[in-house]
């Protein structure tokens, strides 16, 4: 009578791997998708407007939370400049707002 191994691991374990790998692909496959749909619905307003508007809400508000915070906040305002052509001297966050406004 001869006793055969099993070289492989039990079908438990097996599952319980593959479990894991899905779940940790999941989080940045979520975080890629909401980047690609904000994405999409910044460069084509008619998606979703309402989420449109809150972006660049968002984005007028961030701005404004640059230029107005002490420390490296004010550090980062101050960098970079305005746009030649418009004469905006906002720093940093004006000439982000400027670029991709356009």
């Amino acid at each position: 009578m001869s006793v055969v191994y099993s070289s492989q691991p039990p079908r438990e374990q097996v599952l319980a791997a593959r479990a894991r790998r899905a779940r940790a692909w999941a989080w940045p496959v979520r975080l890629a998708l909401l980047v690609c749909i904000g994405t999409a619905i910044w460069q084509e307003p008619r998606l979703a407007p309402w989420v449109h508007a809150r972006m660049q809400e968002a984005v007028a508000y961030a701005g404004a939370a640059i230029e107005g915070a002490p420390g490296p906040g004010t550090l980062l305002a101050g960098m970079g400049g305005g746009s030649s052509s418009s004469g905006n001297k906002a720093g940093l966050s004006g000439w982000f707002i400027d670029t991709v406004m356009r």
